[in-house]
């Protein structure tokens, strides 16, 4: 994952910086990045390839700038876990099949199933043909 970090002087974007990057995991407070040095991409905009990320993880991130003062000086960000978006994408993209009265959600590698639903009739009956409900199995 490419963390992205901007910094400006006065509004106006900032280049020529050597800014660190720290990461902590927010469920353990650990911190797994310490003192990396950013790239510079261009217009005050500043790089780190997160390389050790785990989509199932939240993250915070401050990035130093380490010359610039005051409120100018530091960028902050948290990285979100990703296991929901992860999950919709194996549900949008993976191949979906009806096997008895189960529908069953492949991943998008099509190797295994991530999610499976009962799927019922209209009187409530399990059924593949003229469903009308579904519950997670």
């Amino acid at each position: 994952m490419t963390i992205l970090a901007i910094f400006t002087e006065s509004a106006i974007p900032c280049t020529g910086l050597e800014p660190t990057i720290d990461i902590y995991r927010l469920d353990t407070g650990v911190l797994v990045v310490e003192d990396q040095q950013m790239e510079e991409v261009d217009s005050g905009q500043y790089s780190y390839d997160f390389t050790d990320w785990d989509s199932s993880i939240d993250y915070s991130v401050i990035c130093d700038s380490v010359t610039l003062t005051g409120s100018e000086r530091y960028a902050y960000s948290v990285i979100p876990e990703q296991t929901d978006i992860k999950f919709i994408r194996n549900i949008e993209g993976g191949k979906w099949e009806i096997t008895g009265n189960q529908m069953i959600f492949s991943d998008e590698d099509n190797d295994a199933a991530v999610a499976i639903f009962n799927l019922y009739n209209s009187d409530g009956d399990a059924s593949e043909v003229n469903v009308k409900k579904r519950e997670r199995a």
